[in-house]
């Protein structure tokens, strides 16, 4: 596995953490504690990582390679 692809995962996966937890609070607030079944947290988390996988991916790649 290559530096880069190292380095997106452990990115992608704190960004990803971070936009769950923006997601699972503003959940919460809007629709109540009821309506986060695991169902509902599964697909959330699957979505927050597909959303920042480009991303991730992106600043790995600037962080590797910079252009100056």
């Amino acid at each position: 596995m290559s530096p880069r692809a190292i380095l997106a995962i452990m990115v992608g996966l704190g960004l990803a953490m971070g936009l769950f937890l923006v997601m699972t609070l503003l959940l919460t607030t809007l629709r109540g504690a009821d309506f986060l079944s695991s169902t509902v947290l599964a697909v959330l988390g699957l979505g927050c990582m597909l959303v920042v996988a480009r991303p991730a991916w992106a600043i790995s790649g600037r962080i590797l390679s910079p252009r100056e």
